[in-house]
């Protein structure tokens, strides 16, 4: 299977998407969507809620249950959950359709449009991952410390933007001055101060981070700790983004929380990093037990 989708990537560039999230509960539910045995292959039917790249993409990707024959699923969530496989098909199959209702506080360009399938015939050799929820944890850790790198560089634009105002940024005549520069005032010294503290933060985790998985030095073997271990320095980058945002806009003033300022467009963007999977509330919980196991 990878060698006949991936040449499509090489010999017709094609673009592969990844909709594994419902809406009842995220990437972390067993999926609704099912896979009734066909002749050949299975109907798949079902919704995803966060098809990013679903409209430009010429491959979906995505999880199901395989049904009975009659299109039942057993109750009990440890067997439905070993129903669960992961499956591929060409954007353009019968029955398959992108619903626009990505219409979102922030992340606006990514296109995380609602995937549907109705009753979609997927050939058997388009199964291609037996397992999709065991190996969950390695599937994700590719989008660690690429996300983490992310808002690291939104929350560097916000401060590089934040310092380039407040270097000439005046208030002019007020009540007990003539003039005000808001470089003079020591808030405004503090508040870039504690925004670089942020940055610097997460920016270190991350390379730290990063050498370290170069270099395999301490990195849990067990999948779940490497797991939390990677999604760490995400926590503190997507986290850290929101406080710096934050702080531009108060040392900035009202003028930012207009719709067309920079920093009202990297403040609504910065909101999406916790809800990435591994949310961060996932993460903590995550950590949580394997401190605890």
């Amino acid at each position: 299977s990878q060698q006949r989708l991936f040449t499509k990537v090489v010999t017709d560039a094609a673009l592969f998407d990844g909709a594994y999230s419902e809406s009842r509960a995220g990437v972390i539910g067993i999926a609704d969507t099912i896979a009734i045995p066909a002749d050949g292959g299975y109907k798949v039917t079902g919704k995803k809620t966060w098809g990013t790249l679903s409209l430009v993409a010429n491959i979906h990707t995505f999880n199901a249950c395989i049904t009975d024959a009659d299109g039942s699923l057993p109750d009990d969530p440890t067997e439905r959950e070993a129903r669960e496989v992961m499956f591929c098909c060409p954007a353009d199959a019968p029955g398959v359709r992108v619903d626009k209702t990505w219409d979102a506080l922030g992340m606006r360009a990514t296109g995380t449009e609602t995937l549907v399938f109705e009753d979609v015939f997927v050939p058997a050799q388009d199964l291609v991952s037996p397992s999709f929820r065991s190996g969950l944890f390695q599937t994700l850790e590719w989008q660690t410390l690429s996300f983490a790198s992310v808002y690291l560089g939104l929350a560097r634009r916000a401060f590089r933007e934040t310092t380039e105002i407040l270097k000439h940024k005046r208030l002019g005549m007020i009540s007990g001055a003539a003039d005000v520069a808001l470089k003079d005032m020591q808030r405004v010294q503090n508040g870039l101060g504690e925004m670089q503290v942020l940055i610097e933060t997460a920016g270190s985790l991350i390379e730290n981070t990063a050498q370290r998985l170069i270099d395999k030095d301490r990195i849990p073997e067990d999948p779940q700790a490497r797991l939390g271990f990677l999604e760490i320095p995400k926590v503190v980058a997507t986290e850290n983004a929101i406080k710096v945002v934050d702080i531009a806009m108060r040392l900035i003033g009202g003028g930012s929380f207009r719709r067309g300022h920079i920093l009202e467009r990297l403040y609504r963007d910065a909101r999406s990093g916790p809800f990435h999977p591994l949310t961060t509330d996932q993460t903590l919980e995550l950590l949580g037990q394997l401190s605890l196991a």
